[in-house]
């Protein structure tokens, strides 16, 4: 804005045929128009997929194809894909996406590692309908089920996939015991937590979280239940910026890698 300010000095200060107010909001309407009318297409798209499935639109989750989902979602989901092809010590042929929701993550896990026979598993079964309905592929399937509950062999997956998950679960320890339980040696779990650290549970208004977490009880809660930690930052602190990532644990959501001892 300060090189508009610039041009209107030059142009138009001595012969004041427009004010700087005015050509700021000219040039506004020309720079965002168009991304305000997409903006309320991709909405409308959303509402029309919501009332079709029966979706309530909380602002909790992600509605839509991954046209519609906002990028810092899809970046977490990209990055997971690129975190389990940089730790794999062998061929991740069989991968869990828990908490899939409407199912644009594991699509992404799919289309990412090919080889892989991605299973995406949801508590709720109108989000599975969505699911199956428009990210369902050729190495890409979903099951409703509560993940406390899901009936999986010992050793059965080269690796998990799960972002922004246990904080919605009372018994998060639990959730991560299941993960050690199905995780084969070696194998890879991919997740992402809230920040309590920068946003604190207590005071961030969250009704579907029972809890927030801080670097140190991730690694901890990890380590109990018998994973090593291979990495762990953050997506940028900013809010309107959360689609960075950035070293360290100051960010926003925690992104963590770990591989199964």
């Amino acid at each position: 804005m300060a090189s508009l300010q610039r041009i209107w000095q030059k142009n138009f200060s001595r012969r004041p045929l427009i004010s700087f107010n005015t050509l700021k909001s000219r040039y506004n309407r020309l720079k965002y128009g168009d991304r305000d009318r997409l903006f309320a297409e991709a909405q409308q798209r959303r509402d029309e997929f919501a009332e079709k499935y029966a979706l309530e639109q909380t602002g909790e989750r992600q509605i839509g194809t991954i046209d519609l989902i906002e990028k810092g979602h899809v970046d977490r989901y990209e990055k997971a894909a690129e975190l389990v092809a940089k730790h794999q010590e062998s061929p991740v042929l069989s991968l869990l996406d828990c908490a899939c929701t409407v199912g644009y993550g594991s699509a992404i896990l799919g289309k990412h590692l090919p080889e892989a026979q991605i299973k995406g598993v949801d508590i709720e079964e109108k989000v599975i309908h969505f699911a199956n309905d428009h990210h369902a592929g050729a190495n890409v399937s979903f099951v409703a089920s509560d993940a406390m509950q899901l009936d999986l062999p010992e050793n059965s997956l080269d690796a998990i996939v799960s972002i922004e998950t246990i904080e919605h679960v009372p018994d998060s320890a639990g959730l991560i015991a299941h993960f050690a339980r199905w995780i084969r040696p070696r194998g890879v779990f991919v997740g992402s937590v809230p920040n309590e650290d920068v946003i604190p549970w207590a005071t961030s208004g969250s009704v579907y979280h029972y809890r927030h977490f801080r670097p140190q009880e991730i690694t901890d809660m990890l380590t109990e239940h018998g994973f090593e930690l291979l990495e762990i930052f953050s997506q940028a602190r900013d809010k309107q910026d959360r689609r960075s990532f950035i070293e360290g644990t100051d960010g926003w959501n925690l992104i963590f890698v770990a591989r199964r001892i």
